[in-house]
């Protein structure tokens, strides 16, 4: 039986995060909510691409299709300052040991989340979030309504394996808000 999970602001942080992110990816063109519809240059195995996230926030994305019409993502949030030296470093991070530890040191979060496209449109319930204590008011306060998809879903591998069932109630493959365990109502 699914229930309503409560909402922590651990996990109320990484869904505005995470929504942010995918908003900005279909604003931008990166990628679509249709299986397959990944738009970054032919050869390439993700895009990165920035955004505003709050006031004073930005965030950097990169975003890669994992298989089986799942995208994930990571992003990144910095202070206006650094966010071209974010984009910079993070670009040629592989091989580099200092990246981590660069991050650590200068950005004000950082969360990792998964997008299923194959049976529906929905952010994967996944929580992977570090986030300074200076902005989650601003984090918090950064809620946004998902665009097609919905903002709860299952983990798919769950599904695949048997260990959780999807939701009779449909709305998570439209995004609708409503009043589903799975749907996109407000945070």
């Amino acid at each position: 039986m699914v229930t309503k999970r409560t909402k922590s602001k651990r996990r109320q942080c990484w869904r505005n995060i995470m929504v942010a992110a995918i908003n900005a990816g279909l604003d931008q063109g990166v990628f679509s909510l249709q299986p397959g519809g990944n738009w970054w240059a032919a050869g390439e195995d993700g895009a990165f691409y920035e955004f505003a996230f709050a006031p004073g926030i930005y965030a950097v994305t990169y975003v890669r299709d994992i298989g089986f019409d799942e995208l994930a993502f990571e992003t990144v949030l910095c202070p206006e300052s650094l966010q071209a030296e974010l984009l910079q470093r993070w670009r040629r991070r592989c091989g580099d040991p200092t990246w981590l530890r660069w991050v650590e040191k200068h950005c004000l979060g950082q969360a990792k989340g998964l997008l299923e496209r194959r049976k529906g449109a929905w952010l994967q319930e996944l929580t992977d979030l570090t986030c300074r204590r200076t902005v989650l008011p601003a984090v918090l306060g950064a809620a946004q309504a998902p665009r097609g998809y919905a903002d709860d879903g299952p983990l798919m591998i769950l599904v695949e394996l048997g260990l959780c069932q999807l939701p009779r109630a449909a709305n998570w493959q439209t995004g609708i808000s409503g009043d589903s365990a799975w749907g996109s109502g407000p945070v």
